[in-house]
């Protein structure tokens, strides 16, 4: 309670997280309408998938359920991982959890070769959603270290009455080892489960943006977020590709987004999710942008171009870093 202090609720989306599964964004504050009654409500999208939990920001009760559901479990000795998660019913989670060999890549025929001869070689598993790193073999882990949803966020529309998420589809891979000391580490933390072009080794879509209508939980529409213009130029539809920064939406109906590595800064049709404009930057837009009315009666919006940040890791970044600012007509 903000005038009192007192202490009111919480909810917990991952269990004993042994996942990097850190709740990286702010919830954003939305209404649901059930009933003609509007409920206060608040959106919070996890870093596991695509995991979206909806709750009534004034109890932290889940509006449309939470199922606690079995988890795989740690074979590190002294460990003790959860036995169930929390799984939000509606909406149902859109983003990669899971992984087989069957889902390696087939983008591209080297592609496909350079991460089943990784998956082999290094005899990757994965049992299901929240596998955590284990001690025999290598650990695919869905979702990566950078998530699924991000430090970005969700933004809501409330003359739609939907709220827009962008995830990622990228694994981490890692394996336990024992230490001198007995205590055990992950040899490989945070390494990318990518090809040698950083295209990941799942099949696409590599990201997404995600329209759910916070009324009824459904998902409306997803599309992929982002390309890679080497793949589009041989005749691949779009892939998306790992992002980070979140997306605003407009009174009209838009939503702008920057976010993916192909450094566009994109407009959707909030209702249907189709693509109406982009825009070139010197480098990705890693941020969430703004808008603002200016002195002269027009609308303006900006965003930060300052590089792809970890979705590139290694990549080069150019010079200077800007702020870019649009004017709409």
């Amino acid at each position: 309670d903000a005038a009192t202090g007192k202490y009111k609720w919480h909810f917990q989306t991952t269990h004993h997280d042994l996942f990097d599964a850190d709740l990286s964004a702010a919830p954003s504050l939305v209404e649901v309408v059930q009933n003609g009654r509007r409920i206060p409500a608040l959106a919070q999208i996890t870093k596991m998938g695509g995991m979206l939990f909806i709750l009534d920001r004034l109890t932290g009760k889940p509006i449309f359920g939470v199922e606690e559901r079995p988890a795989p479990q740690s074979d590190v000795p002294g460990e003790a991982s959860a036995k169930t998660q929390p799984f939000p019913v509606k909406p149902a989670p859109w983003a990669r959890l899971s992984m087989t060999r069957d889902d390696i890549t087939t983008v591209t025929p080297e592609s496909h070769k350079f991460c089943t001869d990784w998956w082999e070689r290094d005899q990757i598993h994965n049992e299901g959603p929240y596998t955590p790193y284990g001690a025999n073999g290598v650990t695919v882990v869905y979702s990566g270290t950078i998530g699924g949803g991000n430090w970005g966020g969700v933004s809501f529309n409330p003359q739609l009455g939907l709220v827009f998420a962008n995830t990622s589809n990228l694994a981490t891979v890692g394996k336990m080892v024992r230490a001198p000391d007995g205590t055990y580490r992950n040899d490989r933390a945070y390494t990318r489960f990518w090809d040698d072009n950083k295209y990941p080794c799942q099949q696409p879509p590599w990201g997404e943006l995600v329209a759910v209508n916070a009324n009824t939980g459904d998902i409306v529409w997803k599309v992929p977020l982002g390309i890679y213009e080497e793949l589009i130029a041989k005749g691949i539809p779009p892939t998306g590709t790992p992002n980070l920064g979140g997306s605003i939406t407009t009174a009209s109906g838009l939503v702008f987004i920057g976010a993916t590595k192909d450094n566009l800064f994109r407009a959707f049709d909030g209702k249907t999710g189709k693509e109406l404009w982009s825009a070139k930057l010197e480098n990705a837009g890693g941020a969430t942008p703004m808008t603002f009315m200016g002195s002269s009666g027009k609308q303006y919006v900006v965003i930060a171009a300052g590089g792809p940040g970890d979705t590139d890791r290694g990549g080069t970044v150019s010079s200077p870093q800007k702020l870019v600012a649009f004017v709409l007509p």
